[in-house]
Parts: structure tokens; sequence; C-alpha cells
């Protein structure tokens, strides 16, 4: 799902929100934080929404052999931030088609509420034990605040 031509992404009411702090390790050779670290930051982020609704690193206690892969990111990059700054990460499962979901998310700098940058990833659900996709079980999407009736909020290109 690419991202929109023109505009923000817009969150719903149940986006996982994730903080985190600009370090003097996230700074690269141009003085603001890399790319790199930005992608680090989406990734984190994602996982911590996993993990804040039972799912881990080694599945959970109803999905014990399934795990989320990433298969692309899509960013885009408005604004730098620098050492200290402190940014809100907003995230959430926005469509979902067979063995493949799209997480949008937000990085916005505390304070200003200065957009910093606008990311897509599609993830890919694999079972374990087969190391091959299997399509996204329904009932795995609600804890994530997912809701098949609402519009994506990534347009098509």
């Amino acid at each position: 799902m690419p991202l929109p031509r023109r505009g923000t992404l817009i969150a719903p009411d149940k986006a996982f929100v994730h903080r985190v702090s600009v370090q003097e390790a996230d700074i690269d050779w141009q003085g603001h934080t890399s790319n790199v670290v930005f992608v680090q930051w989406l990734t984190d982020a994602a996982s911590a929404h996993s993990e804040s609704i039972g799912m881990t690193r080694n599945g959970s206690e109803h999905f014990t052999d399934l795990m989320w892969v990433i298969r692309k990111h899509e960013l885009e990059y408005y604004s730098f931030a620098g050492l200290g700054d402190k940014l809100t990460i907003v995230t959430w499962i926005d469509s979902v088609r067979g063995a493949t979901a799209d997480r949008c998310s937000i990085i916005r700098r505390d304070g200003d509420d200065k957009l910093m940058v606008q990311a897509v990833t599609t993830w890919a659900m694999i079972d374990t034990k087969r190391s091959r996709p299997v399509r996204v079980p329904k009932d795995m999407l609600a804890p994530y605040g997912y809701d098949p009736n609402r519009p994506p909020s990534a347009l098509p290109r």
C-alpha cells in the first residue's frame, strides 16, 4: 500500500502509541537522526504493539506457530530529528490481504507536533513450523484494534 499522495495519514482512535528520545548513537555524520534509526524505531513500535497484546517472538498462547516478518518499508521523511528530541510514534494495522498486513505509522516531535516521518510497512504472517506464509487469522486482528470496516489510510497511487 503506497503512502498518500497528499496530506498525512489519519490514525484511528485505537492506534498504538510508542515514545522514543533521540540519543547520541542515533545521530549520523550529517548531525541528525539517521534514516536507519527511524526504520528501527518503526520496527520497535510494531514489536511493542504486538507485545502489548501478548504476541511475542515465541508467538502467543493461541498462535504459537505464527510470526510476523517484514516484506517492505515505505517511508517519507518530512523533517530532521536532533539530539534530545522526544518523538511519538503512532502505529496501527491499516489493511489486511491474505497473508499480509499493512501497518501505518506516523512519527511526530513532541512539543511542536512537527511531522517527521510517515510510513507504511507491509508485514507477512509466517507459519514457523512450515516456513511458509499463511493467511492472517481474523481473530488475531481484533486485539490490535484493527477494524476491517475502516477505510485504509494510505491511498493507492
